[in-house]
């Protein structure tokens, strides 16, 4: 008898194990690449912040803070908003500071892998731009931002300090 309620036992906690593994982290980020205008990868010689802005009025987030020495970062893109607006802080060694905002234009689509995992947007970026004080051009270079975090999404390419 002991047997068999050992033998069930093991039925029911193996039969409620889980073969689906939820992702850790869920947030979809895009990569941004600093480029020179020859195509090569650019160092980031100021400090960048970078602020987005929330709902509701003065309030903003701050996605990345005091940023230099790189050439690559990553931010994540909002859930379900039509647009991703991003404010970007650049200040000098001497404490110069100027703004440009990029705007993100996408398409979001939910990312279902199993009830026991929570909530996933994936997007396709179908525009964006920029004000251009600082920022001399940004490209789209993939479109699709999903949880592969290999691919470069935004070519940014800075006006030259000459």
């Amino acid at each position: 008898m002991k047997k068999l309620l050992l033998l069930i036992t093991c039925a029911i906690v193996l039969a409620a194990c889980s073969s689906i593994e939820c992702p850790l982290n869920n947030t979809v980020y895009a990569n941004y690449t600093i480029y020179k205008s020859d195509g090569t990868p650019d160092m980031l010689s100021d400090t960048l912040t970078v602020f987005t802005k929330r709902h509701t009025p003065d309030e903003d987030t701050v996605k990345l803070n005091r940023f230099i020495g790189a050439s690559t970062f990553s931010l994540p893109m909002s859930y379900t908003g039509e647009t991703d607006v991003l404010i970007f802080e650049m200040r000098d060694t001497l404490h110069n500071v100027v703004y440009d905002t990029i705007t993100i234009s996408k398409t979001n689509t939910p990312h279902f892998e199993s009830t026991e995992c929570g909530p996933a947007y994936f997007h396709t970026i179908e525009g964006v731009s920029t004000t251009n004080h600082k920022i001399e051009s940004v490209t789209i270079n993939d479109t699709e931002v999903n949880y592969d975090a290999t691919k470069e999404h935004i070519y940014i390419l800075f006006k030259s300090d000459d």
